[in-house]
């Protein structure tokens, strides 16, 4: 699956695997994706102030996201 570009384990905090084996951002996924398109510098404590996310989430989440546009930049290997 991981060749193919399919994700395997358990979804980042942020998104959920769609029905063909795909991450694909949630809702919060898809807020800070917003927020780092509109501004690629944004920080943890803005997204925490932005969301219901504690500052720890919020840094994950942002981690998650900026991973997952790196990783859709770069495309199937």
């Amino acid at each position: 699956m991981k060749e193919q570009g399919k994700a395997h384990g358990r979804p980042r905090q942020g998104f959920r695997i769609n029905a063909k084996g795909f991450f694909e951002p949630d809702s919060t996924g898809r807020q800070v994706l917003a927020m780092i398109r509109d501004h690629p510098r944004v920080r943890a404590n803005q997204v925490r102030q932005e969301t219901d996310l504690d500052y720890y989430d919020a840094w994950t989440v942002l981690k998650n996201c900026r991973l997952y546009l790196q990783e859709k930049e770069k495309g199937p290997t």
